[in-house]
């Protein structure tokens, strides 16, 4: 199974007041390229689709249209989650519909697990996708103790506890991938992050991840 693994798009992004649209319509040409050239199976883009939870118009029509071209007609499946720069609702509003192209959208963070049907390689895939598990968005509060470390510890307990639960759905004859948008520690951000919750109490250490999987795709790092 070829998989190619993206993220961090920021479709909707400006530079000092400038559209900077017909950059990332270059970027989504050459992403389809690569995924045509290298004979990809599945697509994973691993949060932060926009730039902001309320994107120009331009940006989600670019994002529909990519979702469009790299699966190929739903011939390839492509798996998509929310990042923080995202609103997650707006990144799964179209999952009812897209769902019958082979077309993931994961906005919230869950506990299930996605299986994937690969008929390009005749192989299936175990998905555990963690869209950006902020405190809000996992709808607990972390702790009334407000001292950055015991924040830190029952946030990556919390994280850890959520990967220990979808990889009891792993199998040994499946390709089993856990996809996230969240900050590593001892990680570093992508170029086009902005600090914003970035390390601090809201990181989690590489051990939580989980061992039964073969590809850990991570987004915002």
């Amino acid at each position: 199974m070829r998989i190619l693994h993206t993220a961090d798009w920021h479709l909707g992004r400006t530079l000092e007041g400038r559209s900077r649209l017909a950059e990332q319509e270059a970027f989504i040409d050459e992403l389809v390229e690569i995924v045509a050239k290298e004979q990809i199976d599945v697509v994973l883009m691993a949060g932060d689709v926009f730039d902001s939870v309320n994107p120009p118009a331009a940006a989600e029509q670019l994002f529909y249209e990519s979702l469009a071209r790299l699966s190929d007609k739903g011939r390839r499946p492509v798996a998509v989650i929310s990042g923080n720069h995202d609103h997650p609702d707006r990144i799964s509003a179209a999952r009812p519909l897209l769902s019958d192209y082979n077309i993931f959208l994961f906005g919230r963070p869950q506990a299930e697990v996605c299986r994937i049907d690969v008929p390009s390689c005749g192989e299936a895939m175990m998905l555990a996708p963690l869209a950006y598990p902020s405190e809000s968005r996992l709808a607990e509060l972390l702790s009334s103790d407000h001292k950055e470390t015991a924040l830190r510890d029952r946030y990556d307990d919390r994280i850890r506890a959520l990967f220990a639960a979808m990889a009891a759905s792993f199998a040994d004859e499946t390709v089993n991938v856990v996809m996230s948008h969240l900050y590593v520690a001892g990680g570093h951000t992508s170029d086009s992050e902005r600090p914003i919750e970035v390390g601090g109490a809201y990181t989690v250490a590489a051990a939580s991840l989980p061992g039964a999987t073969q590809y850990v795709a991570l987004g915002h790092l």
